[in-house]
C-alpha cells in the first residue's frame, strides 16, 4: 500500500512539476480554422483579458490570433486603442459562421469602433491581411479546436 501511496505521489509532484515550469503563461492557446486556413490562437474569454486584447503588444505572428470570447451574441465592437499594429477583425456567431469582417483596421483609426452586420458571439483579430489571403468572408464555416 506504501508503494502505491509514494507512486501515486510521485505522479502528482512530477505533473506539478512539469506544469509549472513548461506549461504556456501566456494563456490559453488553442487552434482555429477558417476557408482551410489555420491559426494558433489566444482566448481572451474574462472580462479582463477581452479589454486587454492585443493592446500594447508590438506584434502579431502571421500564424497567430486572439479570439474573443462573450457569453451571448451581440453587436460586440472593437476599437483600436493602443494597438501598434493593423490587424484584420472576424466576427463569428453561435453557428461558426462569419457574420462580420472588418481588413485592415489600423491603430489610427481610433477611437473610430468597427461592429458586424449581424450579431456575434466570437471575435477573431488576425494579422492584417490574413483575412484577404485566407479568402475568409461572410458566411465562411469556422471550426475551433
Amino acid at each position: 500500500m506504501r508503494v502505491i501511496l509514494a507512486f501515486v505521489l510521485i505522479g502528482l509532484l512530477t505533473g506539478f512539476i512539469v506544469n509549472f515550469f513548461f506549461a504556456d503563461k501566456d494563456g490559453d492557446f488553442s487552434r482555429i480554422t477558417i476557408e482551410n486556413n489555420t491559426w494558433n490562437i489566444e482566448v481572451a474569454e474574462s472580462l479582463k483579458d477581452r479589454i486587454k486584447g492585443l493592446s500594447g503588444r508590438n506584434n502579431l505572428k502571421k500564424d497567430s490570433g486572439m479570439l474573443f470570447i462573450f457569453s451571448g451574441s451581440d453587436f460586440h465592437s472593437i476599437w483600436m486603442k493602443e494597438m501598434n499594429f493593423p490587424i484584420d477583425i472576424v466576427w463569428i456567431d453561435k453557428n461558426f459562421k462569419v457574420v462580420g469582417l472588418k481588413n485592415v483596421a489600423k491603430p489610427e483609426s481610433y477611437p473610430e469602433i468597427f461592429k458586424p452586420q449581424s450579431p456575434a458571439r466570437y471575435v477573431l483579430e488576425i494579422s492584417a491581411g490574413e483575412a484577404k489571403r485566407a479568402k475568409i468572408k461572410i458566411d465562411s464555416t469556422v471550426k475551433i479546436f
